[in-house]
């Protein structure tokens, strides 16, 4: 029972370990990506490092390190290139590989934990890195342009001096920077942290709660951003002016997860690790490649004694259908599956809370067609979510009444 409680109590510790956006970077080549997971040999101590050339198919472990000196991850725009930011109780460490994570180096230390440092990104141009840092007056903006071996403080004009830095993001032209506020406000800068407009206060105009995490975009004027709680993915357009969930996936809070933006428009990386397993991990892999309409998902079992593949068959072809829509307040939902398996169509309102189910179970191929009386819901904007073996496919329905 001692040694029940004991691992228990190290998954709460590391539950809070693996709870950042950036657990998961894109590499440089198509379907290559990082991430950060529990390692096979010791996962309550030891943090594993995993690499996959194919969309998260096959994963490879590259590397261990402490727990909690693994920190973060962040993207470079070098082959090869990534940043991990680290913290070991006292100190935080900026480390660089430019060896796929074989390797890393100490190139920046900040001594006591008193900014954000967290909440840097990078990944736009090869060597920048961008770091939020607590000055004697107020919170700055603090660029590095060579691999965060040295920094120095952007004007940041423009964002209140009252306030501090909560979240940092880029955009995908060089120069292009975000700021989040602790308000929900959202400030945009086009030269390098130097100077920043107010855009828009995304709290007040779209529900999106303070505690939103960002990473970058794949186009101009956009970026990306994860709720914690629910695991609501938003897609923030118009530099920073307005914001909608994409998708939803309703897992409990305590399951890790990750997001990352890919290297074409569209298409996202997401993931989640159940870590509270006695005897393993669950980690699964979604990705994208239009906005969340779609999801593909590869499944892994890291068993503590090593790594066993358990990939998920991705179906042939899926389909899901609303009309009409908006409903006032009827609609018909269909789906088409191609061949038989497990499906489950559900409705979830915007704070991911769901509404109704209306199929379950094991599906027959062909077409399935329901029909949702939403006369006792809400006018406003729900999300229609199916998901199937190795595939989730969501879609918004506005409710008329």
């Amino acid at each position: 029972m001692k040694r029940l409680n004991l691992l228990l109590m190290l998954m709460l510790i590391a539950s809070d370990v693996f709870g950042s956006p950036q657990l998961i970077v894109c590499g440089c080549q198509p379907g290559e990506i990082y991430f950060v997971g529990p390692h096979p040999d010791f996962p309550v101590c030891w943090t594993g490092f995993y690499y996959s050339s194919n969309y998260g198919q096959d994963i490879e472990l590259r590397g261990r390190t402490f727990l909690e000196n693994f920190g973060v991850l962040l993207p470079d725009a070098e082959e090869e290139s990534l940043y991990r930011i680290a913290n070991n109780f006292y100190n935080g460490t900026q480390q660089v590989s430019f060896n796929g994570g074989f390797d890393w180096e100490i190139t920046n230390v900040v001594y006591g934990i008193s900014s954000n440092i967290f909440s840097s990104a990078s990944g736009v141009i090869s060597g920048e890195v961008y770091r939020p840092m607590q000055h004697p007056q107020n919170y700055q903006l603090e660029r590095s342009t060579y691999f965060g071996s040295d920094y120095i403080s952007c004007s940041t004009n423009g964002f209140p001096t009252d306030a501090y830095i909560r979240e940092v993001a880029l955009g995908s032209t060089p120069g292009e920077v975000y700021l989040w506020s602790p308000y929900g406000s959202m400030y945009y800068s086009s030269d390098y942290g130097e100077n920043f407009t107010y855009q828009a206060n995304l709290l007040l105009q779209t529900g999106m709660v303070v505690t939103t995490q960002f990473t970058n975009g794949s186009v101009p004027g956009e970026i990306f951003g994860i709720e914690e709680d629910y695991h609501w993915i938003w897609r923030i357009t118009d530099y920073g002016n307005s914001a909608e969930v994409i998708s939803i996936f309703p897992h409990p809070y305590t399951w890790a997860h990750g997001l990352a933006s890919g290297g074409n428009p569209g298409e996202l990386y997401f993931l989640l690790e159940d870590i509270s397993g006695y005897a393993g991990c669950t980690i699964e892999i979604h990705h994208t490649t239009n906005y969340g309409q779609d999801w593909t998902m590869n499944s892994h079992y890291i068993a503590w004694s090593g790594i066993a593949k358990e990939t998920s068959p991705i179906p042939s072809s899926i389909k899901l259908q609303i009309y009409p829509n908006p409903a006032n307040p009827t609609t018909w939902i269909s789906f088409t599956l191609s061949a038989p398996q497990e499906a489950t169509l559900a409705v979830y309102n915007m704070l991911g809370v769901k509404v109704t189910t209306l199929a379950g179970g094991l599906q027959e191929p062909g077409v399935h067609t329901y029909y949702w009386d939403a006369s006792s819901q809400a006018s406003g904007v729900y999300v229609v979510r199916l998901e199937t073996v190795g595939q989730i496919t969501a879609q918004r329905i506005v409710v008329l009444r």
